[in-house]
């Protein structure tokens, strides 16, 4: 037996059950007036052994697919897809990924690994979680996503780096250097000699983050 106590805010009772691991059943008296008897059913959730990350990054990053294992917090540029694995002791029934706690991503379950797919578009949160009885119970902890921004391309002209006075017959050789968060597709130098119509020249080669050419 245990005592019930007032509650603060109306007239009636309360008991809190704590830790509770196994089956309980529970009845309610009061003076000579016994409740009906009601049980509390304890049920096992499974639990996360492992995540797996396949990034699906945007096709104008130039960067192949890659899978981090383990996986947890998500960092990828924004319009990036990511492949969600996620393996539990046992098989994960009606299991989803909460979103922002606004939103509820669906897993598709193959007895102990469940997927889904996630669309990185701004910094935010996840866990892994299963619906249970229309309620939403957690199986992990937070994990963070974070949209890397895609910073524009920088081209610097290191020699001469400003304006040059040069002889009929004189070669001026330029040096010039371009650098790009997810690679330099292409790098050119146009340029025109005394208003002669205008060229172009190919500088280094494209698909390399930095990019260091003389001309």
């Amino acid at each position: 037996e245990a005592p019930m106590q007032r509650r603060l805010d109306d007239a009636g009772f309360e008991f809190v059950f704590a830790g509770i691991d196994e089956a309980v059943q529970y009845y309610i008296a009061a003076g000579n007036v016994r409740s009906s008897e009601f049980g509390i059913q304890v049920v096992e959730m499974p639990n996360v052994k492992r995540i797996r990350l396949t990034y699906n990054y945007p096709s104008w990053t130039g960067l192949a697919q890659n899978t981090e294992e383990p996986g947890g917090d998500i960092r990828a540029v924004a319009g990036s897809q990511i492949d969600v694995e996620i393996e539990t002791d046992r098989p994960l029934v009606n299991g989803l990924l909460r979103v922002d706690n606004e939103s509820n991503l669906g897993l598709r379950s193959d007895n102990n690994w469940s997927r889904g797919r996630l669309a990185v578009e701004k910094d935010g949160r996840y866990f892994v979680a299963a619906l249970y009885n229309g309620e939403t119970i957690r199986l992990s902890d937070d994990f963070f996503i974070e949209a890397t921004p895609d910073r524009a391309p920088t081209v610097k002209i290191s020699r001469p780096g400003r304006d040059h006075r040069a002889t009929p017959i004189e070669e001026v050789t330029a040096r010039f250097q371009a650098e790009d968060d997810f690679g330099v597709r292409a790098f050119e130098l146009r340029y025109s000699v005394n208003g002669d119509p205008e060229k172009s020249v190919t500088l280094g080669a494209p698909g390399r983050r930095q990019s260091d050419a003389s001309h």
